[in-house]
């Protein structure tokens, strides 16, 4: 059975990095979202946002060393996490 050309799926455009700067986006983008939620779910909006803060570190180290800016998506998603803290009620 062929597939045809449209629903071939191919992994070639996804990095570890990428990754890691989606989900630093992410975890920026779910912020505002503590004024909207009750006081439950902003604890689990700050779960949450630890659980993302893991993701991008163990992504910033699987993946290729030599670049200057290793770091950056997990430095960003550790402001998220410092963000989360202030705006959680």
């Amino acid at each position: 059975m062929k597939i045809p050309e449209g629903l071939n799926f191919r992994t070639k455009g996804f990095s570890g990095e990428r990754v890691g700067y989606c989900l630093s986006v992410l975890n920026f983008a779910l912020v505002p979202l503590h004024s909207h939620v009750t006081c439950e779910n902003s604890g689990t909006l700050g779960c949450v946002s630890l659980i993302i803060l893991v993701l991008t570190l163990v992504l910033s180290f699987i993946r290729l060393k030599g670049t200057s800016v290793e770091f950056l998506p997990s430095t960003l998603s550790f402001l998220a996490v410092v963000a989360h803290t202030l705006f959680a009620h």
